[in-house]
């Protein structure tokens, strides 16, 4: 094969291929440090199979005569890569590429509100907020806890737990995430309660939860009387099937003051349960 130039482009592909499989990679280290043990090889079989098929070509070219040779060994190696990059769960292309479709969400018409019990009472704050999506999208979107403006909560008075979450219309799942349309607009929806209190939608009943052993019920108690009605912040989050650490879509203080006190007042006006008896 007198074409020279068909080294080069053996040598690039040589690199696209590996920084193809740069994720496998990272995944194997991660692996190893974890304890995963030699099976960890496996996520390199992709790598060294494509770097087979693109030597072998290479070899097969080398050993002949033709004219033409690095335009058709150019068009091998480009379907590869292009091979490659459509097989391989995650490369850096497609990272990129999902990570400018989340940025490219658009959160809008964020509202809160007091969530009532059955019998009108407050027990906890519902968000709902609205997000297109102009581009499909395999992700979860959720806003965090609610967290107070004005210094932080002790842990029994956060209100952090989780009570309701909807998604209108239904996203499909896949592998843990959801499957956001192209140019689709989602309307989400979730209630979050204080950590002292849970609510059985069965019974339509607030009940007390057992407050942290590191906490008596004096002490508890006591930091309810100390609060006072304040506004809170929750950030909205999109956590993505290439990148589960969550990016932060937009922040959010609500648009109301709300008092914890009146969510414990509604435990006791309304039985005085504790969650569990």
């Amino acid at each position: 094969m007198k074409d020279r130039g068909v080294v080069p482009v053996a040598l690039v592909a040589t690199v696209g291929l590996s920084v193809q499989n740069t994720g496998a990679a990272l995944g194997a280290g991660w692996g190893m440090i974890h304890g995963a043990g030699l099976g960890v090889v496996v996520a390199f079989v992709p790598l060294a199979l494509g770097l087979a098929l693109l030597w072998a070509g290479y070899l097969f070219l080398s050993r002949r005569r033709m004219r033409g040779a690095t335009a058709i060994f150019t068009t091998y190696a480009l379907g590869l890569l292009l091979l490659n990059e459509m097989l391989l769960p995650m490369t850096p292309l497609r990272a990129w590429k999902g990570q400018r479709n989340v940025n490219a969400i658009d959160v809008h018409d964020i509202r809160d509100e007091v969530f009532l019990s059955a019998r009108g009472n407050p027990i906890g704050i519902r968000l709902t907020f609205e997000a297109r999506f102009p581009e499909a999208v395999v992700a979860n979107v959720s806003a965090s806890v609610f967290g107070p403006i004005a210094g932080l909560a002790p842990r029994p008075l956060q209100l952090a737990r989780g009570h309701q979450r909807s998604i209108e219309p239904s996203p499909a799942s896949e592998e843990g995430y959801h499957v956001f349309r192209k140019d689709t607009v989602y309307r989400f929806t979730q209630t979050t309660l204080p950590n002292f209190l849970s609510y059985d939608e069965r019974t339509q009943q607030p009940c007390l939860m057992a407050v942290e052993t590191t906490v008596s019920e004096a002490q508890f108690l006591d930091m309810l009387s100390s609060t006072a009605p304040q506004k809170y912040q929750a950030d909205i989050l999109a956590g993505s099937d290439f990148d589960p650490t969550n990016q932060l879509l937009q922040m959010y203080v609500t648009s109301r003051d709300y008092d914890v006190k009146s969510m414990y007042e509604t435990i006791v006006r309304e039985g005085n349960r504790r969650c569990g008896s």
